[in-house]
C-alpha cells in the first residue's frame, strides 16, 4: 500500500509532481526487463534440469530484483552528467 501511495504522490499531488520527468521513464521499458528475467528463469532451470514452477517463479524474481536497479542507476547517471557531477 505504500508503494501505491508513493506512485500517487510522484503522478498527482503539487509539488512533488511538478518535478516528475515521464521522457526519463522511455529510457529502459519494463516489458523489456521482464522478457529478460524471464528467458534468464528459464535458461536457468532448464541447466539445473529442474522444471518447479515455484522454482521458476524464484527465479524470475530474483532476476527481476537484480535488474530492477538498472533504470535508477541510468537516471541518476543522466542527472550527474547534466549537473557536471561524478558518476
Amino acid at each position: 500500500s505504500s508503494s501505491i501511495y508513493i506512485v500517487y504522490l510522484i503522478m498527482f499531488v503539487q509539488p512533488i509532481c511538478a518535478t516528475y520527468n515521464k521522457s526519463m521513464d522511455e529510457k529502459l521499458r519494463i516489458e523489456w526487463l521482464c522478457g529478460i528475467c524471464t528467458v534468464l528463469a528459464i535458461i536457468r532451470q532448464v541447466l539445473i534440469s529442474d522444471y518447479d514452477v515455484i522454482e521458476l517463479l524464484w527465479s524470475f524474481s530474483i532476476w527481476l530484483e537484480s535488474l530492477a536497479i538498472l533504470p535508477q542507476l541510468m537516471v541518476v547517471h543522466e542527472y550527474a552528467k547534466n549537473d557536471g557531477g561524478f558518476v
